[in-house]
């Protein structure tokens, strides 16, 4: 069992490395093997690659253990937080890491705002599946009317 007290969280600047790291992670939480899967993630690389992304990371023992790809969107004049993914390694799961690194994303509205020169309402998370509702409304999600995905105000 792992001191989650030492567990750190950061925002860290995107390199090849990082990414790649990143992405071995999200392969190894999500079990992303299928050919369709192995496409999305060349086309994610890239967008890493060329800054579209805030990377959110949770560290233990200088090892990450946990992730979120961070970017934005503009929808009818509103800047949006879009939380494209958020992922622990299983076996550092249900220790309230990922909670904290939600709660990490959303404390840094204001350094997002910065990066990105917007002004942020909301914050909505992409697909997050029917087995994680419960752990973003935790946090202040819902789904709104006639949405396919949860969004919170910021």
């Amino acid at each position: 069992m792992i001191d989650v007290s030492n567990v750190k969280y950061s925002i860290i600047p995107l390199s090849k490395k990082v990414i790649d790291d990143t992405l071995a992670l999200k392969i190894k939480v999500f079990k992303d093997v299928s050919h369709p899967s192995k496409i999305y993630n060349m086309v994610l690389k890239d967008k890493l690659l060329n800054d579209d992304y805030v990377v959110f990371v949770a560290t233990y023992n200088d090892e990450i253990i946990g992730c979120s790809y961070v970017t934005n969107v503009v929808f009818n004049d509103e800047a949006i937080i879009l939380i494209e993914y958020l992922f622990v390694e299983d076996e550092y799961q249900h220790l309230g890491i990922g909670r904290n690194l939600l709660k990490f994303v959303l404390n840094n509205k204001k350094a997002l705002e910065d990066i990105f020169s917007l002004k942020f309402s909301k914050c909505i998370i992409g697909y997050a599946g029917k087995d994680k509702e419960d752990f973003y409304r935790g946090s202040g999600f819902e789904y709104n009317s006639n949405e396919v995905y949860m969004s919170r105000r910021v």
